[in-house]
């Protein structure tokens, strides 16, 4: 089944057909011509069938060609304008049904009739444009017919690209491949002797196949056989498995490369066969797919003799599959001048200073430690004379990508992108509205493209839930990065690396889809357009751009002299205005005038109201006013009644009939004092999936109404509460059974102090994955409870008054958590051998003198088998020689934890410092030099037992051959 949804590929097709097979039904056919209802339908078919080949030829890639891709455009556009003349008469029709009969509806039936005449010339006009283009079609038909049987192979890069391979170009690349050996070191126990497999994920140019190389070809002769092979976007199985065993088994296998008619099962048996009894080191490389994964690893034979394997790939979901995962990081600043200049002046001695230094920190900063990226503007500045570095320089900092210069790169990373189905694309491709290095708060993120019509409509999820689904499948792929903001295991926003960015810019341009104000080559009739300040603040828009057509405009930190008239705009659906500092009310006089508007956010801009015509919109989705000063809202917000997200500023007074905005999803209220909306209102808002709520004063009366309505709430997934200056009793209503927690409560977050215990209650919130809560004090048992929670990820939890060091076992649970924090204790915890199987990262609070000796400071943290990073709060009055004494107990027992956590040292009220910068007495250098040594040792550990393990195997092989003599 079709999406109905918008998307790159088709354009506003998807959405579009459903809309005019409602204007063909009883409602609303009465109201048109009997002309135009034939040309609806005519429409109607033809455009179904241009629907079906734009998707043929997206999944195809044909389009790519260049007289199917002119064709493609013309479609899309048209799909634009046939959807902006329908949802005008949809909305005229609409406003007509809710009229009451009288004079006033009498002069709306005759402006309906002149609206329902203009209507049927515009389809009259659409209709001979669909012709043109249906005729085009059914010309290239046989042309699309041989791009879409053309069977796809991989994609084989120019030469040009840079070699990743050369050894002196690499750089930051030891600690890296170091970490990887440690992950694959034999544990020296039956399990550890298992196959094991170790992926490597990561965006694409971040050097995975670089370091799955340098690994393969440091280990391989500690195994008795080994292969390196490439599996890529579109494989062909059947010469990976004749590669995988020619390089395993050289003699013995050494024609398979010409058993070209062996099908695939047949390698797969040979595979197996000859690995049964082997110890053996792969590495299976650029992996696109689960599928393509499953069949490779069905001919790894998985024995006891400490096998190992090796993947690299850009999504997530086919690394997960593995025994361990390996996230690849981008380079340091430091590590990326290297680069840089190993690649500009081929490893001699390089000048730091002077003006190439100076653009070079420019692009640095723009690309962000990517390799690829890194490499690749070196290589546009090498062998060029000086007098030519500002002009190599402009043309990379400002996106102009169609050249040489940059087509490798884009090659590199553009695969991703057209792995993508054509609605993430769409999604994707969005994200070149925002200005470089921007945080985009996913929240807002996710209300855009479902203002935009990008998220196809499900009838088994939500709206949001389906944009949620589709922000993280491009976080999986590596595409955008995830960042952790306030809450730790919280990913509230995300970021596009440069690199991506300055992709999907070019891409944007390419398929007419995003126009940006800042470059030089403008489309004159956009449909998507944003404004971002540039280097000239007195820069204005274009006289000659047409806004007529403009369904999205974006601006972000620019000026009112920047800023087009409002009323130039006819198909609005998103206005974003953020953090524009010179906008005022007045320029938003005639928002009430744009009757598509689904999305106004202000965030940021000071405006002091908004004009009562707002409440017109009656399409409106999502209003947010968060930073704005605004004092009161217009009374006729409440005639909103699609709204389903508002979020307002913390000095702006609540109006009577919120509680009639019954489509209310999320709701971020910042200065609750009115009794009325807490007890009469809140209540009937049942679909609310998020509610922030901070009170300005709490009583007894307005918790117990709160609770109440709370009750009510039984879809909440997310709750934030919090009481300026005050406290809440979150046990007192569930202790008189009147108050019902929400049982599909994912996130709760009680920013201010309960003035009990752990409520009892949160163990019966089975989905909850998050949980933010301070207590007067956690008590042994109440682990129980927490431990219990199956899904619980990320806990913070802060304790006033704990008498004795809180005690973690492997009987309390924790089964999937990952982020544990414990904090304003004296005593920190103590965990106990196999608890918190999963938890990655841990921070608490202590104080030594009042707890225990120095020789107890480990905390057990070597019984955290998945840790990786440990952050300890101390008190201010401690010196530097007391935190030495916990630094060295701390790093004692890290030493001795097989993954090597790293540590931070925080004194409370002051900056924090990771234990290798100025708390520790040591150098910086020293500090370098001692993990360097601990990696190394970690790795001859690991060739050692190898070594021996190699010797073993051979003696057993020799006693069987004895035995079968």
């Amino acid at each position: 089944m079709a999406r109905e949804s918008i998307d790159v590929a088709t354009g506003a097709l998807g959405s579009l057909l459903p809309k005019l097979a409602l204007l063909l039904q009883d409602g609303f056919k009465h109201n048109l011509p009997k002309s135009a209802r034939h040309d609806i339908h005519f429409l109607s078919m033809e455009l179904q069938m241009i629907h079906t080949v734009l998707r043929d030829v997206a999944n195809s890639r044909a389009e790519q060609q260049g007289h199917i891709k002119l064709w493609a455009l013309d479609v899309r556009e048209l799909s634009y304008d046939v959807e902006d003349a329908v949802d005008t008469i949809l909305v005229r029709l609409g406003l007509e049904s809710t009229e009451a009969s009288s004079t006033r509806s009498r002069f709306m039936k005759i402006t309906m009739r002149a609206t329902t005449h203009k209507f049927s010339d515009e389809i009259k006009e659409i209709k001979s444009r669909v012709i043109v283009v249906c005729e085009r079609c059914y010309r290239y038909m046989n042309m699309m017919d041989d791009s879409l049987h053309k069977p796809q192979v991989s994609t084989i890069y120019p030469p040009s690209l840079p070699d990743l391979y050369v050894q002196h170009r690499l750089v930051g690349i030891d600690q890296a491949a170091d970490e990887l050996v440690g992950m694959l070191a034999l544990e020296g126990d039956a399990f550890g002797r298992r196959l094991k497999t170790v992926s490597i994920v990561g965006m694409g140019g971040l050097g995975k196949t670089t370091l799955a190389k340098l690994v393969y070809q440091s280990l391989k002769d500690q195994f008795q056989c080994g292969a390196f092979v490439s599996v890529s976007q579109c494989p062909d199985m059947n010469k990976v498995f004749r590669d995988m065993l020619y390089q395993l088994g050289e003699e013995n296998y050494s024609n398979i490369q010409y058993h070209a008619d062996k099908d695939v099962e047949q390698l797969i048996r040979a595979s197996r066969d000859y690995l049964k009894n082997k110890r053996y080191f792969i590495v299976v490389d650029d992996i696109w797919s689960r599928e393509a994964w499953e069949m490779i690893r069905s001919a790894l034979f998985e024995n006891n003799y400490g096998s190992r394997v090796i993947t690299t790939t850009r999504i997530f979901e086919v690394a997960s599959t593995a025994s361990d995962v390996y996230r690849m990081r981008l380079l340091s600043r430091e590590n990326s001048k290297k680069l840089f200049c190993n690649r500009m002046f081929s490893g001699e001695d390089y000048p730091d200073s002077g003006e190439l230094a100076e653009l070079r920190d420019k692009l640095l900063e723009k690309y962000d430690g990517l390799p690829l990226a890194v490499l690749t503007i070196a290589g546009a500045f090498a062998g060029k004379p000086i007098e030519q570095w500002y002009e190599v320089y402009k043309s990379i900092a400002f996106g102009h990508v169609n050249g040489r210069v940059m087509d490798d790169m884009i090659h590199k990373l553009s695969s991703s992108y057209y792995d993508l189905p054509s609605h993430l694309r769409t999604c994707l491709l969005y994200l070149s509205i925002f200005p470089r290095n921007y945080l985009i708060k996913k929240d807002l993120l996710i209300w855009r493209w479902i203002a935009e019509g990008f998220i196809w409509k499900d009838r088994h999820a939500r709206l949001f839930e389906m944009g949620e689904s589709y922000l993280q499948e491009l976080i999986d792929r590596c595409l955008i990065q995830p960042v952790e903001t306030g809450d730790k295991g919280s990913v509230d926003c995300c970021r596009v690396h440069g690199a991506v960015l300055d992709l999907l810019r070019y891409l944007a341009r390419e398929e007419n889809f995003v126009t940006l104000l800042i470059e030089k080559e403008q489309n004159i009739s956009p449909r998507w357009l944003a404004l971002q300040k540039g280097n000239n603040e007195d820069h204005t828009l274009q006289t000659d751009i047409s806004l007529a057509k403009v369904r999205s405009f974006n601006a972000s930190m620019c000026s009112a002299n920047m800023m087009p008239l409002l009323s130039g705009f006819r198909f609005l659906r998103v206005l974003a205005l953020e953090y524009c500092p010179s906008i005022k009310s007045y320029h938003l006089k005639y928002v009430g005038k744009l009757f598509l508007l689904r999305y106004l956010g202000l965030v940021g801009t000071p405006i002091s109201g908004l004009p009562d015509g707002i409440g017109e919109l009656e399409f409106l989705q999502t209003l947010d006013l968060r930073e704005t000063g605004i004092q009161e809202l217009p009374r006729t917000v409440c005639h909103l009644r699609k709204l389903m997200c508002l979020c307002v500023d913390s000095t702006a007074r609540l109006l009577r009939g919120i509680g009639n905005l019954v489509d209310m999803e999320d709701l971020r209220l910042y200065s609750v004092m009115t009794l009325n909306f807490v007890k009469e209102e809140l209540g009937q808002l049942t679909k609310l999936r998020f509610l922030e709520i901070r009170f300005k004063e709490l009583d007894e009366q307005m918790e117990d109404a709160f609770l109440r309505s709370l009750s009510n709430l039984q879809n909440l997934q997310t709750l934030v509460v919090d009481v300026f200056g005050g406290s809440f009793n979150f046990d007192r209503m569930a202790a008189e059974l009147i108050f019902v927690p929400p049982p599909h409560l994912r996130r709760f977050k009680a920013v201010t102090m309960t003035r009990t215990a752990l409520p009892a209650w949160i163990g019966s919130l089975s989905e909850l994955s998050y949980l933010s809560i301070e207590v007067t004090e956690l008590r042994q048992g109440d682990l129980k409870i927490l431990g219990g929670l199956p899904y619980l990820c990320s806990l913070w939890i802060s304790s006033r008054s704990n008498e004795r060091p809180l005690v973690v076992t492997v009987e309390d649970g924790f089964p999937c958590l990952r982020e544990f924090t414990l904090l304003n204790g004296a005593f920190g915890p103590d965990f106990q051998r196999g608890a918190m199987p999963k938890v990655e990262r841990v921070q608490f609070s202590f104080s030594p003198r009042d707890a225990r000796t120095s020789a107890d400071f480990g905390f057990g943290l070597e019984n955290l088998l998945s840790l990786k990073h440990v952050t300890v709060h101390l008190p201010v009055y401690y010196g530097n020689y007391e935190v030495h004494n916990v630094e060295a107990a701390l790093r004692h027992a890290t030493y001795i934890h097989p993954r090597h956590p790293t540590i931070t040292v925080i004194r409370d009220g002051e900056e924090s410092t990771d234990t290798a910068a100025s708390n520790d007495t040591r150098t910086q250098e020293e500090l370098a030099e001692m993990e360097a040594k601990q990696l190394e040792e970690r790795r001859n550990k690991f060739i050692q037992e190898l070594h021996e393990e190699n010797l073993l195997l051979d003696e057993l092989q020799a006693q069987l051959m004895d035995i079968r003599a």
